[in-house]
């Protein structure tokens, strides 16, 4: 008989001013689903490059900054469980080196090709294949939760 492999943490402790446990245990159930081992940060968002979360790399670490109202909720539910799909599926394309940003975040480079603001956010292949990747392993991740 298979043994199951353990959800790790993969979220170093931070204080960020209040506690997040549900968060924390919803990126670690995707990191697991989606078999990421390296350390992710998820800190309250800074900038508003998105009104929900955004992944950068800085230097050789991963952080998800997200909207400190939902961090603040602590909430599992699908749109939360969705969005760190999403995210979390950005980190997985940083770490294969498929997807790079520039210093300023304002050039995206997936698969050696470059992308600016003038393609719509929709439209990037990089979000195209986040968005499949939400449907791809919601299920999942929500049954491991």
């Amino acid at each position: 008989m298979k043994e199951k492999a353990s959800i790790v943490n993969i979220i170093p402790p931070i204080n960020i001013g209040f506690d997040i446990p549900n968060v924390k245990r919803m990126v670690n159930t995707v990191a697991h689903v989606l078999g990421i081992q390296n350390v992710v940060h998820v800190m309250p968002m800074k900038l508003n490059f998105d009104a929900n979360a955004y992944a950068v790399k800085q230097g050789c670490e991963y952080i998800i900054f997200v909207n400190e109202k939902i961090l603040r909720s602590d909430k599992i539910n699908n749109f939360n469980i969705r969005m760190f799909i999403h995210e979390m599926w950005h980190v997985k394309q940083m770490m294969e080196g498929r997807l790079k940003f520039n210093y300023d975040n304002t050039k995206a480079i997936y698969n050696g090709v470059e992308y600016t603001n003038l393609v719509a956010h929709e439209n990037r292949p990089f979000e195209v294949e986040a968005r499949r990747a939400e449907g791809v392993y919601f299920k999942q991740v929500k049954k491991l939760l």
